[in-house]
């Protein structure tokens, strides 16, 4: 399957905490079916109508306990497997070189410097993929070039408190520790 291809492919590259357990589709509808639903889609869907404040609690709550959103259980990786991984993106170990250079052609190509490109000012070139699920979650990794030629591979992970809606702070707290971890290691 292709799921057995890429873990195959995620141990050949040294990835030692990363298993993917289904596709994003899969991922994000076991989170609606958790909370009552037939998918996520229906589960949105009730979102947008009038509930009440318990309601919701229990929605989100149920949601909150997706095996999709539980470590044991779900898609997961490590910010040391996703350096690992971007340093193999980066010297055409992680798969034929057009292939890696185009995952670096589109990683610079991010449209959005809300993350880690936040603490950088634009001299700085990021190329970065961000990740997020159900609000719970925010991640990007990527690299950041400094002019010179100076690069550095990073992976930010975030997770918050089912509810929580302070987008704006962890995107900035991203940029900021990406900033800080750099600093540390240009001394």
């Amino acid at each position: 399957s292709d799921l057995d291809r890429c873990n195959q492919t995620a141990r050949e590259l040294g990835l030692e905490r990363t298993a993917l357990v289904s596709n994003i589709q899969t991922a994000i509808d076991g989170i609606g079916r958790a909370a009552g639903f037939a998918d996520l889609a229906a589960l949105v869907e009730w979102s947008a109508g009038e509930h009440s404040p318990d309601e919701v609690a229990r929605v989100d709550a149920a949601a909150a306990a997706a095996p999709s959103l539980q470590a044991a259980t779900a898609t997961a990786t490590t910010a040391r497997d996703l350096v690992r991984l971007l340093g193999a993106i980066w010297t055409d170990q992680a798969a034929a070189p057009d292939g890696c250079r185009r995952i670096r052609t589109l990683m610079g190509q991010q449209l959005t410097r809300h993350r880690i490109a936040s603490g950088f000012d634009r001299s700085v070139k990021v190329a970065a993929k961000s990740g997020g699920l159900a609000g719970l979650y925010r991640h990007e990794a990527g690299v950041v070039e400094f002019p010179g030629g100076d690069r550095y591979r990073l992976a930010v992970l975030t997770k918050t408190r089912p509810g929580h809606a302070g987008d704006h702070a962890i995107n900035a707290a991203i940029g900021h520790a990406a900033r800080t971890a750099v600093d540390q290691l240009r001394g």
